[in-house]
């Protein structure tokens, strides 16, 4: 399966609120391996996988945070919202 698709069903399982497939497609955007790294995305999936529990999720989305731009940070808190979930103040 290429990285296009995986990503597909990933999100697919992500908006059934799968912890996993959050955490995947954070990695997946953060290391940028499987895709083009997208720091808006891998925060986006980290924040959402971090309000569901996932500690070592809370701390990559922090991680990347440090390393974004204003803009970018607001954009993946908007995106977050989008999902559903209020974002971290």
């Amino acid at each position: 399966m290429d990285g296009t698709k995986a990503v597909f069903w990933l999100e697919k399982a992500a908006a059934q609120n799968n912890l996993n497939a959050m955490v995947n497609l954070g990695v997946i955007y953060d290391e940028g391996k499987v895709l083009p790294g997208d720091p808006v995305l891998a925060m986006k999936w980290f924040v959402l996988a971090g309000k569901r529990g996932d500690e070592p999720s809370k701390a990559d989305a922090q991680r990347l945070q440090q390393s974004m731009k204003p803009e970018q940070v607001q954009q993946a808190l908007k995106l977050v919202q989008e999902f559903g979930v209020t974002p971290p103040s």
